[in-house]
């Protein structure tokens, strides 16, 4: 429910936009977590974030089982795909079970509490950054303007969604301007090639160390 903490560790797919959307429409607050942390760093941050539910798929099922009795508020573990643990969730199963359903739609304000990314804690713990609806929203106009992002646009995702290179440059703006998203699991540059010519890609993000 609204102000509720909601953890996604997965790989890139459609089923991330997904779930933010759907955790968004209620009100409650997601949390991307950095697919390449270690067990400690999983407890850390859904420890201190007071994680309610997460989302994740089979890759990280062992890591995540392994500290799930040091999460007492973690009361919800939602699995996409085969071999759900017992007492998990079965993704899809909950999806196709509430199909048609109508979730409440929660007003919200620019300075509600919209997702909350921590840092790299490279000198200390990582830290719980909180994004606001006003941050994504003032981002999605810049990023618009300032790119002349069109409903025409097809945006090539290639960096993990957890990180905002992934999701916010410019994925969130070409959506709010009514353009696609192309999502790449991972990035491979023979496939990024490929994709940019079949997709008929017009932008993407990409870090230097991407480039080289």
């Amino acid at each position: 429910r609204r102000g509720d903490i909601v953890g996604i560790l997965l790989n890139n797919c459609a089923e991330y936009l997904e779930i933010t959307f759907a955790v968004n429409q209620i009100g409650a607050v997601w949390l991307p977590l950095n697919f390449r942390l270690a067990a400690p760093e999983f407890l850390y941050i859904l420890g201190d974030a007071g994680a309610k539910a997460l989302v994740t798929e089979a890759e990280f099922v062992p890591v995540i089982h392994s500290i799930q009795t040091d999460l007492p508020a973690l009361k919800h573990i939602m699995v996409m795909g085969e071999h759900v643990p017992d007492g998990w969730l079965d993704y899809q199963k909950v999806v196709t079970t509430h199909a048609g359903a109508s979730p409440p739609h929660v007003e919200v304000a620019f300075d509600d509490l919209h997702r909350l990314m921590y840092t790299s804690g490279t000198t200390a713990h990582p830290k719980g950054v909180m994004l606001t609806y006003g941050n994504l929203y003032w981002k999605n106009i810049g990023h618009i303007l300032t790119f002349g992002i069109t409903e025409a646009d097809r945006t090539l995702v290639v960096g993990p969604l957890y990180h905002v290179g992934g999701m916010d440059l410019p994925g969130t703006g070409t959506l709010y301007a009514g353009g696609s998203l192309v999502i790449l699991r991972r990035f491979d540059v023979k496939e990024i090639l490929r994709i940019i010519e079949q997709e008929k890609i017009t932008n993407l993000w990409l870090s230097p160390a991407m480039t080289i």
